[in-house]
């Protein structure tokens, strides 16, 4: 009898053991494993239970176990170690790990210590339940909950206009933030940035954005990257373009912040312990099966042949609360229970024969059913457990009973019905948005579409695929390597998101431009394992674009190609845009022009009144026209003729003026040339008909007084005395007439450049002492003889006729202005050059007018006091520069005498004009 009963109670044990869904060990006190069922080896990898029969070395060996942060757990500190210590555990969590597979689980552990009749532990019970799918259950849970969010988090973008910062060799090294928006601080975690450089506000930012930027405001190409900040902690998706005049090196972004979104909390699946000992004695099995019972999770229900509930466990007693011990199977409709499996019974009551520990007793495998009940000690309280059941059978076969496990999976039923809310809300999101939405299983390459595929798209969901070929098989070839470099890079990097515009083909065989974003979902080792997105139609963007940016080009191109300077204001007269040929005048920048900065470029006589004007006529609204100076970058100033005119609305309210600055400075130095000319012209013709008519008055004079003499019968009037006189002033007057004519003619020649000088051999100082010894009796009649220092011979070669008016130019004026004092020539030579010199002792020139007296009908003094055109300096000059050489006048001052001086080469070019 004692041999049946332990026979019989070994095999209830090993029945209630290998029923359990969780798994069981059972240690000796020396760590050898003396009873495991086989839930226990499929948890820890085993292809069966009697491999894992082995002592505690063993597994450490091929095992780690670690906490939920990371940290290693010690072997001593093992659960199994902890038993054997005494300690009784309960549902202790640990992340384990098999060395020579890599395989890694979480699993949740329970124990007690098992003593004998006098108190002595005599073994230890381990009970494991793997919950590696109830972690993923939770993960995923948040990460459905923040999919949800995330599709109406992303609508808001940040955008910014930056100033780039070059150094010397053209190297971005820094940006300085123009304008933000509302949301950039949200994006960046960077407040109050306008005016402020980058590196003040993250000083430690990777060089790879001044790179990005760089390129983008030197180049103007437009960019569309994801980027992260290391020193700011984010990643950021970003489109960014230049915009402005390329000089100014200004950029714009368009950007979001796609920092990682953590994964939610996958499904949670709550897995069962195998235990791992069992007693090695038959007296031991009652209190090890007491001590299992007591130690595990899920509710332990052992009943005999009969029906008869013969033992529970305390799980079964949290679950169901204080049982009725039903004495056969017909009691069991105490039990309240519904099917939960949602199956066509889903919700109808289990009946007494329906429970798994009646099938088990007919024989029947009850691997799993999901159950309602009602407790028996909360009415009107549901749980959800997961039912299982297994026969108890002899060494013969026989059924001696059965024994179910019930686990409380309430918890795991209520977070798939919250996945399924969220996938739910996701589905109805998709249905909401006018976006073309993709869902895509990366395990399974499983693609789905939203409805939005069939309006924007003109697909069906089954038309377009349901797999990522499906998918790429739509985009434009020309963009489809991009796309899936991109994408793949994404995905097989540490993305958290996607972006990128490329061409799509719908069903009627047209491409339409979509912008589309992708988020990426991982696992908790990082392993990408889904992935959704959404595609933004942006033809009507585009056209808007293009559209603007035609429009924009063509008033630029108009503005900046006309050939004033132009500008516009707001209808407070705030100048905000000048046109390029005003920078380009000017040498400014639009930071210093903005506003009235255009006062700066005014000149300060006249700019109170420029800007008093403006003023009153921004107030009253009518046509502005001024002419004023204004200084170019080199510091000159140049004259303008300045008109604007109000561009006003539909209401006639002032919007806008637009102005332009027309040069005008030729135009009025042509002017004054002109008023000059005319004063020339006048007053060489005032002197020309003076000196022309004076010698003719004097001649005229003589010949009227002989006229009277004869016709008055006087004899001397016709003497020859009288005659050779009047022949002596008739040919001074007619020679000064010469003189005058061949002046004026010289400069008609000069003027039109046919004023020609053919060189020849002459000596130098032979042609000034013959130009002095015809002036002799002229110098020694005025008072003002001539003496010259110079060497015997000077050769030279020179038009000797031209040279020879120089000279004479020269005495005559020393006649004319040297106060009848004696006057001095000089010759010699120097280096290959001859220096002729006339110095008087006369009237002296002021130093503001030696040089003004070499111009065209210019005299030291006026007119009034000595005769003349004015035009001899002006002529010598021109036959002197014509010779290649120079000249010039020094003199200390008025009364001080003066010195004109001749620099020639000794030998000139060749004939020429």
């Amino acid at each position: 009898m004692s041999k049946a009963r332990t026979e019989s109670s070994r095999a209830q044990l090993e029945a209630v053991i290998n029923a359990m869904a969780d798994g069981v060990v059972v240690f000796d006190m020396d760590g050898n494993v003396v009873l495991v069922n086989e839930a226990e080896a499929r948890i820890c990898g085993f292809a069966s239970a009697e491999e894992m029969k082995r002592d505690l070395a063993f597994f450490a060996e091929i095992y780690e176990l670690s906490l939920e942060d990371g940290r290693h757990v010690p072997v001593k500190e093992w659960p199994v170690s902890l038993v054997l210590a005494g300690q009784t555990l309960n549902q202790l969590q640990l992340r384990a790990r098999r060395r020579d597979t890599g395989q890694e689980w979480d699993i949740q552990f329970s124990g007690a210590p098992v003593r004998d009749d006098t108190g002595a532990q005599v073994l230890a019970v381990v009970i494991t339940r793997d919950i590696t799918d109830h972690v993923r259950a939770e993960k995923t849970l948040r990460a459905s909950q923040e999919r949800y969010r995330a599709l109406f988090e992303a609508i808001d973008e940040g955008f910014c206009v930056m100033r780039m910062i070059f150094d010397e060799h053209d190297k971005a090294i820094d940006y300085q933030f123009l304008e933000t928006n509302a949301a950039f601080e949200r994006h960046t975690g960077l407040a109050n940035a306008v005016g402020k450089k980058v590196s003040e506000l993250v000083p430690q930012l990777d060089e790879s954005w001044f790179r990005i930027y760089g390129r983008v405001a030197l180049t103007g190409e437009a960019l569309r990257f994801e980027n992260h900040a290391p020193a700011m902690g984010r990643w950021f998706e970003v489109y960014a373009s230049r915009v402005g005049e390329p000089e100014r090196r200004l950029v714009t972004l368009v950007f979001k912040d796609i920092t990682e979104r953590k994964l939610a909390e996958q499904a949670l699946r709550e897995s069962e312990a195998r235990a791992h000992q069992a007693a090695a004695k038959a007296e031991a099995e009652s209190r090890l099966l007491d001590a299992v019972l007591a130690a595990a999770p899920a509710g332990i229900i052992v009943a005999d042949a009969t029906g008869r509930i013969v033992r529970t466990n305390p799980a079964n007693a949290r679950l169901w609360g204080v049982v009725p011990m039903s004495s056969s199977v017909d009691e069991y409709h105490e039990w309240k229970g519904w099917w939960a499996d949602g199956s066509e019974r889903q919700g109808r009551r289990v009946e007494a024969h329906e429970w798994a520990l009646t099938r088990a007793l007919r024989g029947e495998s009850a691997p799993g059913d999901i159950v309602e009940i009602e407790p028996f000690d909360a009415p009107g309280t549901r749980r959800t457990m997961l039912n299982s059941g297994a026969p108890v059978r002899d060494s013969a076969g026989n059924i001696l009973g059965a024994v179910v496990a019930q686990m409380d999976i309430t918890a795991r039923v209520a977070a798939e019905e919250a996945v399924r809310r969220s996938e739910e809300r996701h589905r109805l999101v998709s249905l909401a948005t006018n976006d073309v939405i993709w869902d895509w299983d990366l395990q399974t390459n499983q693609v789905e579409w939203n409805e939005a595929a069939l309006e924007q798209l003109g697909y069906t969901p089954s038309a377009i695929g349901h797999t990522s070929e499906g998918w790429y098989s739509c985009i434009h070839p020309e963009d489809l390597d991009r796309v899936l470099k991109g994408i793949h890079a994404a995905i097989d990097g540490d993305q958290d998101s996607w972006t990128d515009e490329y061409r799509f083909r719908r069903s009627d065989g047209s491409y339409v431009t979509f912008l589309d974003r992708g988020h990426i979902g991982r696992d908790a080792s990082g392993k990408a394992v889904r992935m959704i997105g959404s595609m933004f139609d942006l033809t009507e963007r585009h056209r808007a674009e293009a559209a603007l940016r035609e429009s924009k080009e063509r008033f630029e191109a108009l503005a900046d190609n006309i050939s004033q300077l132009a500008w516009m204001a707001d209808e407070t007269g705030w100048i905000f845009w000048y046109n390029q040929r005003w920078f380009d005048y000017t040498g400014t920048t639009l930071e210093e022009m903005e506003g009235w900065g255009w006062r700066k470029v005014h000149h300060p006589e006249h700019v109170e009144r420029v800007v008093e004007r403006f003023r009153q006529h921004i107030s009253s609204g009518e046509v502005w026209e001024e002419t004023f100076p204004l200084r170019s970058k080199t510091g000159e100033y140049r004259w303008f003729l300045t008109r604007a005119r109000p561009i006003r609305d539909e209401l006639g309210r002032v919007r806008r003026w637009f102005g332009t600055n027309t040069d005008i400075t030729a135009q009025r130095e042509t002017e004054a040339r002109l008023k000059e000319a005319l004063k020339a012209r006048d007053e060489f013709l005032s002197i020309a008909s003076h000196e022309l008519r004076t010698p003719l008055t004097s001649m005229k004079l003589q010949l009227h007084l002989m006229q009277r003499g004869l016709e008055h019968g006087d004899p001397s009037a016709a003497s020859a005395e009288r005659v050779r006189k009047l022949v002596e002033q008739s040919n001074r007057q007619i020679a000064r007439l010469a003189r005058l004519i061949d002046d004026m003619l010289d400069i008609a020649r000069i003027q039109t450049g046919r004023l020609v000088i053919e060189p020849t051999p002459v000596d130098a100082v032979e042609l000034t002492r013959d130009v002095l010894g015809r002036l002799g009796p002229h110098l020694a009649e005025a008072g003002t003889p001539a003496t010259l220092e110079a060497p015997e011979r000077l050769e030279a070669r020179w038009d000797p006729f031209r040279i020879e008016q120089v000279i004479t130019n020269l005495l005559t004026n020393a006649m004319r202005y040297g106060n009848h004092k004696p006057v001095t020539v000089r010759l010699r030579s120097r280096e290959g050059r001859i220096l002729l010199s006339v110095q008087d002792q006369g009237l002296g020139i002021a130093k503001a007018s030696q040089e003004r007296i070499f111009n065209r009908f210019e005299r030291a003094i006026s007119a009034s006091v000595v005769s003349g055109l004015g035009l001899g300096l002006f002529i010598s000059r021109q036959i002197v520069e014509a010779h290649g050489g120079r000249i010039w006048v020094e003199s200390e001052g008025p009364g001080r005498g003066s010195t004109f001086c001749v620099e020639l080469p000794a030998f000139a070019a060749t004939a020429r004009s």
